[in-house]
């Protein structure tokens, strides 16, 4: 974070980007000071974009949660599936047995 007081603009610039592209949060209290600066200054616009990077990223360790989430709802999501598949079953199971008792049982009466 040195350099972001560096005396030559691009190398003051190149670390204001850099902070933004490693995404520390604590960052943002510097970045904030460059934020304020003259409204049309190279500074001002590359702070704002890494306090936005910075502000806009997520911890892989939320990402991963977030994964873990999405898994645990598919497989929540399957198991009600397959019980409803195997309802379907049942009740198509017993469709095809009653039809055939009838039949069965026309047949017996008509001899």
């Amino acid at each position: 974070m040195r350099y972001v007081n560096h005396r030559k603009r691009s190398v003051q610039l190149a670390a204001i980007n850099a902070l933004g592209t490693l995404g520390d949060p604590k960052a943002i209290a510097v970045l904030e000071t460059f934020a304020t600066a003259r409204k049309e200054s190279p500074e001002r616009d590359a702070a704002d974009r890494a306090i936005a990077s910075l502000r806009s990223a997520k911890k892989p360790s939320d990402e991963w949660r977030d994964l873990r989430n999405e898994v645990l709802d598919v497989k929540k999501e399957n198991r009600e599936l397959k019980k409803q598949i195997e309802e379907l079953k049942k009740r198509t199971d017993a469709l095809d047995t009653k039809p055939a008792d009838k039949k069965t049982r026309k047949t017996q009466t008509s001899k």
